[in-house]
């Protein structure tokens, strides 16, 4: 066996052993409602550990108020439901109706590993 075959096996034999690291994502936002409905729009939960989800704090910030220190949107609530696969995912919905087209917010996500902050706009479509 030559020098090249032995190099090339060794590689290959170590390429397996590389760890995967995989952290807590978000999919991209289904919007399931309309204008003057409540607010339904769930995010899938990607490569969540049960850790993870336990430890997951979750808010809703109004970015216009954010700037000013004021933090807490109570208009919107968000939280974590699993489907029938008992895939995770963000159910977001309101209190009440939404009656404006335009809706932006902030999503913040912190856990003991990690933490995602993510800005959302969304052009609400006026027709069930």
């Amino acid at each position: 066996m030559n020098i090249r075959n032995l190099l090339l096996a060794f590689i290959l034999f170590f390429a397996g052993f590389q760890p995967v690291a995989q952290a807590l994502a978000l999919g991209e936002l289904e919007l399931k409602s309309h204008l003057n409905q409540r607010l339904n729009a769930v995010i899938p939960l990607v490569f969540a550990t049960e850790n993870e989800l336990t430890e997951l704090k979750l808010s809703i910030n109004n970015p216009d108020e954010q700037a000013a220190g004021r933090r807490a949107w109570h208009n919107l609530k968000v939280e974590i439901i699993e489907n029938e696969g008992n895939q995770p995912y963000l159910k977001i919905s309101s209190k009440g109706a939404l009656r404006e087209p335009a809706l932006s917010f902030i999503l913040d996500m912190s856990w003991s590993t990690g933490r995602i902050q993510r800005s959302y706009s969304l052009l609400i479509d006026p027709k069930p």
